[in-house]
């Protein structure tokens, strides 16, 4: 991870499959969200990688990282997916979000199966696209978890308390790897 004046760049996240954290990434990158909008940044980015054990570029998206789709993809969108861009009056450069807002996930399939690499950046201002599609993750994620729906159903200062359990559960089940992510220090 790189700490700039109003940015954070992660530069790789990985948890140890075998580490009590396994299944708690969105948990974690929800707490360095919190975390850094409390510390005044204005986003985080990334690199969204595609590679063996490496799945940021389909991962990433659904959290809310946004960023252009390569050029070498976009010359391999279909014209029925290039087709609805022109009705939605999406113009180039195309975004992966663009790809995600499309109905019945077929841009997001696409993108799983097609996707590559891509320079990814998460805005932290407050009504953001990032920030709805974060909370709209996390809210899909907690209806498979009763405890943490109620939380995330509710209030603004609620959802701050979800943050603060998660981060709660981070220190109980041990530590992130330095590789990126979420910076040690903010665990204490």
């Amino acid at each position: 991870r790189n700490i700039h004046s109003n940015y954070i760049e992660n530069v790789g996240m990985y948890i140890d499959p075998d580490s009590e954290l396994k299944g708690k990434g969105s948990q974690i990158f929800s707490f360095q969200v919190f975390q850094a909008k409390e510390q005044g940044f204005k986003y985080i980015k990334c690199r969204a990688d595609k590679g063996p054990d490496r799945h940021g570029y389909k991962i990433w998206p659904k959290m809310g990282y946004d960023g252009e789709i390569p050029d070498k993809v976009v010359s391999k969108i279909p014209k029925s997916i290039k087709n609805k861009f022109n009705k939605l009056e999406i113009k180039e450069p195309y975004k992966v979000s663009h790809l995600y807002s499309l109905p019945d996930d077929e841009g997001m399939k696409w993108w799983e199966e097609n996707g590559d690499t891509f320079e990814a950046q998460f805005d932290l201002s407050d009504d953001s696209e990032s920030m709805k599609t974060l909370h709209k993750y996390l809210e899909k994620k907690a209806s498979q978890n009763k405890k943490q729906a109620s939380l995330l159903k509710s209030d603004p200062l609620l959802k701050h308390l979800f943050l603060k359990k998660a981060k709660s559960e981070i220190e109980e089940e041990g530590e992130v790897s330095n590789k990126g992510g979420l910076p040690p220090r903010w665990l204490e």
